[in-house]
Parts: C-alpha cells; structure tokens; sequence
C-alpha cells in the first residue's frame, strides 16, 4: 500500500541506515523548527526554543555521530544510503552520512525540553 502524500518520506527507507538517515534528517527539521522561537521577543518562548533546538540537535548528533556547526540552519539534504528503484536523486548540496553511521550512538536520546513556554 503506498502512504499518503501527507507522510512521503524524502527517500525511500528500506534499510536499517537509511532509517537512521530519515532519524537524523527529521531531527534536523525539528531544530529548524523550534530555531524560530529564538527569534520571539518574549523571553521565555526564547529559552524554551532555545532548550528544543539544543534537544533535537544532540538527538541528531546521536543518530550522525556528527554535529553541524549550525543547528536548524544548516540542513543537510536528504541522501539515501542506497539507490532504490524509483528513488529520486538527492538535491543540490546533499551531504554524504559520517561513516559507520548505520546506527544510534549509545548515549542516551535527550529529554524533550520541560516546563511552561510562557514564563
């Protein structure tokens, strides 16, 4: 059954690397994500962005084993570990996975970020 256009991956996932990939690539885009609250003039909705974007940037470092020098702005494109049949190419810029990347570091995933965003 082919998934609904909502949940496309960025590239075909069938291999326990390319999963890594997808962990590590989705962590990125939760730090772009929260890297917008930084930017907030409240001071708490700063912190509170400031704490996710740290927590997802060391969870991707987790699944890397590599840390980039700017979380949530610099995002690397999507490359999967191996061509698929009818996979799409990977675009301008992608960046090659760290060696030996196939699998989580064992350091242990980071907590979410905790408390009240207002105050």
């Amino acid at each position: 059954m082919q998934a609904a256009t909502a949940y496309r991956l960025p590239f075909p996932v069938h291999t326990r690397a390319a999963a890594v990939m997808l962990a590590a690539y989705l962590e990125d885009r939760v730090a772009a994500a929260y890297l917008g609250l930084v930017a907030l003039p409240h001071a708490g909705l700063r912190v509170f962005g400031a704490r996710a974007v740290r927590s997802a940037a060391l969870r991707a470092v987790g699944w890397r084993r590599r840390s980039l020098a700017f979380p949530g702005l610099e995002l690397p494109a999507p490359r999967p570990a191996r061509s698929a049949p009818g996979a799409h190419p990977p675009g301008p810029g992608a960046s090659k996975p760290a060696p030996g990347s196939s699998s989580p570091a064992r350091a242990s995933p980071s907590a979410p970020p905790t408390g009240q965003a207002g105050g």
